[in-house]
């Protein structure tokens, strides 16, 4: 219980940030359909968000996943082993689903049962078709995101982490690669295996520092 309080304690602007975002996601789900939903985002786009959201996107790739890992391992090496443990644990869990559900991508939706719409698609991005639920890219940022909320005591850092999140997992419905259930839960295994990760990190903390000899004055 304690190692919990302290998670929140560390990553309170995040964590109070994230449940806003899945109190809101979860009323939209409710009252619209995920094809009215795609709609009303694929429509408002310009040339602009067009090349912002197309790079933005591989922020939540398994490269980034890499790179973050790569950097934590030299400047907090101890700490590498948690993040790499959520990625083990949303990996698991994002192909299990993705393989297990099977849902169309929009694109290929939209062609089988909305064939009269049209999306708007950005030029050069690859479109797929399948294993839509739930997003690996959206997965993956929440997770190194929320670790490296963990990481910091700044709070207004932690508001940018989040933010940054929810961007990643706004261009993938942007790009027409997922529906907003995708991200939806994506976010939430990302988030929680990063949750365990930081668990795992405090856990191994309080054990490393309880095997340290005691140190007398006098």
């Amino acid at each position: 219980m304690d190692t919990i309080k302290e998670i929140y304690k560390r990553t309170q602007a995040f964590t109070i940030g994230y449940s806003i975002f899945l109190i809101i996601s979860t009323i939209i789900l409710i009252l619209y359909p995920r094809h009215e939903i795609h709609l009303y985002i694929n429509s408002h786009n310009s040339p602009v968000l067009d090349v912002f959201f197309k790079y933005l996107t591989y922020l939540g790739s398994g490269w980034a996943l890499v790179f973050v890992m790569t950097v934590l391992a030299i400047t907090h090496k101890q700490k590498a082993g948690g993040l790499l443990l959520s990625a083990l644990i949303f990996n698991f869990f994002v192909q299990l689903l993705k393989h297990t559900v099977k849902e169309y991508r929009p694109v290929k939706f939209f062609e089988t049962f909305y064939s009269d719409y049209q999306l708007h698609l950005v030029e050069g991005v690859k479109i797929h078709f399948y294993n839509s639920f739930p997003s690996g890219h959206t997965a993956t940022a929440f997770a190194i995101l929320f670790f490296l909320a963990f990481l910091t005591r700044k709070q207004w850092l932690q508001v940018l982490y989040l933010i940054l999140a929810i961007l990643i997992g706004y261009s993938r419905m942007y790009l027409s690669e997922h529906f907003l259930v995708d991200i939806f839960a994506g976010s939430i295994i990302g988030y929680l295996s990063s949750y365990l990760g930081a668990w795992w990190t405090l856990k191994y903390e309080q054990i490393k520092n309880q095997g340290l000899p005691s140190t007398r004055v006098g």
